[in-house]
């Protein structure tokens, strides 16, 4: 392999250079060196260089040949093997770009075909359904749930925005972190009234009563609390199914889609019964 190093020079790169590594410097050199795109002095005699030591490297196969740097052309050298020269690098260069541009085609083809895709549309028509349910749970009416307070810590955690939070467990064995509470407010009446959302029940708010005035304090760390960042998340599936360009961000969504949005859907749906929730529209 030693005897192909001053062609992976040639690309820039070491000798233990991977072969993707190699097929991205030459495209980009070959780019930037094409005879249709660079026509400042010595660029076609790059553009063949550069494709030389791009087919000794693949071949790994030293020419019979020198390079084309190592020709001393003369005055005499004639211009049409110069110009077929030329030609040759620009066919390769040519040939090389449509075989990339096909194993790229490829691959996209297979992301959009077989059981994967077929997962996606499933996964697709599911969380797009559950979004659309944490939408409309924004506007619904609420249900109401009484409770009892069995243990309030005294310990004060921090919050996004700044806020003071605090865990509540109660009767029903609910643990909520509630904004700003006063403890005493549980020491004299430890009876409470949750406001739970109205499809997917999930938690909103604390009531507590004391005397003659009521108490709210907003629960923080729940799937409604989240809502405003899991809806646009369990669109993206969706996305993904109407996406028609074959870019890096297709690939993106395409497998944060099916990893990580499907996780999260499955343990959405199998918690708190919640898949039962939306079959019955919240009613359950």
């Amino acid at each position: 392999m030693s005897r192909l190093n001053k062609y992976y020079s040639i690309l820039g790169l070491p000798p233990n250079a991977s072969k993707d590594e190699v097929k991205k410097k030459y495209r980009k050199l070959a780019l930037k060196y094409h005879p249709d795109i660079n026509d400042s002095p010595g660029a076609q005699e790059k553009f063949i260089i550069i494709n030389e030591a791009y087919e000794i490297i693949t071949n790994n196969k030293l020419p019979k040949k020198p390079l084309a740097s190592s020709y001393q052309r003369s005055k005499t050298q004639a211009n049409d093997d110069w110009a077929e020269k030329v030609k040759k690098a620009r066919a390769q260069y040519e040939k090389n770009k449509k075989h990339n541009e096909r194993m790229i085609l490829k691959y996209f083809i297979s992301l959009r075909s077989g059981y994967k895709w077929r997962i996606m549309k499933l996964s697709a028509i599911v969380s797009t359904l559950v979004a659309i349910c944490m939408i409309l749970d924004l506007f619904l009416p609420n249900h109401f749930e009484s409770d009892y307070v069995n243990y309030y810590s005294k310990e004060k955690y921090r919050s996004i925005g700044e806020h003071q939070i605090s865990l509540v467990v109660t009767d029903n064995n609910h643990e909520l972190w509630l904004e700003n509470i006063f403890y005493y407010h549980y020491q004299n009446n430890p009876n409470i009234t949750i406001k739970n959302s109205w499809i997917f029940h999930n938690p909103i708010s604390v009531s507590c009563k004391q005397k003659t005035n009521t108490f709210i304090y907003p629960i923080h760390f729940t799937y409604y609390w989240a809502s405003i960042i899991l809806i646009p998340i369990f669109i993206i599936p969706l996305v993904v199914m109407r996406y028609k360009k074959n870019n890096p961000l297709f690939v993106i969504m395409y497998h944060f889609s099916l990893v990580i949005v499907n996780i999260l859907l499955v343990y959405f749906l199998f918690t708190c019964d919640r898949w039962a929730h939306i079959l019955t529209i919240g009613f359950l």
